[in-house]
């Protein structure tokens, strides 16, 4: 029985080992954020007098920990991505597409008594039952009546709204990801990381609407902090257009 449970294990350690010295899709979108974060944490530092290190500190803490993860998921994807499925490297938009740095806001600074966050827990109630029911559409369209809500003041709540967004990406693809697989096996893998991904979405709002709180008051000291350090994520497309 060992022996059996490492003649399954040694592959997915070699695959999550080739996935991360590739930096394979989810990998590289979050070690390319870290990156850039860590980058700029001490410009926003500066510009701030010191009140964004408590921000930067909390963003690259987050992503360092979201690494793991993305190193598992890259290596349960990647067979799917040699038969010409993109699972993941689709669902995730490139770093590069993140806005240039500005040291404030085009708008002018939001007023901190702007600043409305969702109640996250009502969300991921929603999202967490479409999820659990295979209702795609409904995360969808969940995701997307928050995202309205919060883009009535885009300069707060920029990393819940980049959570969000692409829940909203991957609610869309994961669908088209099952017909592209075909057999009802290969249909059930595909799903089973779309939704498993999904479900991490769902559990990182919290730490993301933590964020928001704590970007809040250097926002409103119209230092765009977050809201111009990730990139924004449209809906999904259709791959399944001849």
């Amino acid at each position: 029985m060992k022996h059996r449970l490492l003649t399954l294990f040694i592959p997915l350690l070699t695959c999550s080992a080739f996935a991360k010295a590739e930096h394979s899709c989810m990998y590289r979108h979050i070690d390319d954020a870290m990156i850039l974060n860590q980058a700029r944490a001490p410009i926003y530092n500066r510009l701030s007098n010191g009140e964004s290190a408590i921000v930067s500190e909390a963003m690259i803490s987050f992503e360092k920990g979201l690494l793991r993860s993305a190193s598992l998921a890259d290596a349960a994807a990647f067979p799917f991505q040699l038969s010409g499925i993109p699972i993941l490297c689709v669902d995730y938009i490139h770093m590069s597409e993140t806005p240039s740095f500005r040291n404030s806001f085009a708008q002018g600074a939001p007023k901190l008594s702007q600043f409305h966050p969702l109640n996250i827990q009502s969300v991921k109630t929603a999202l967490t039952a479409a999820l659990q029911s295979d209702d795609f559409e409904s995360m969808i369209e969940i995701a997307t009546q928050s995202i309205e809500e919060l883009n009535k003041e885009p300069r707060f709540n920029c990393m819940v709204r980049h959570f969000l967004e692409s829940a909203r990406r991957i609610a869309g693809l994961a669908p088209q990801y099952q017909v592209m697989a075909g057999s009802r096996l290969s249909a059930y893998g595909t799903k089973f990381i779309s939704k498993k991904i999904l479900k991490g979405h769902i559990k990182s709002l919290d730490e993301a609407a933590r964020i928001d709180l704590l970007s809040a008051p250097v926002q409103a000291q119209n230092i765009p902090i977050v809201c111009q350090d990730v990139p924004h994520i449209p809906t999904a497309p259709n791959l399944l257009q001849p």
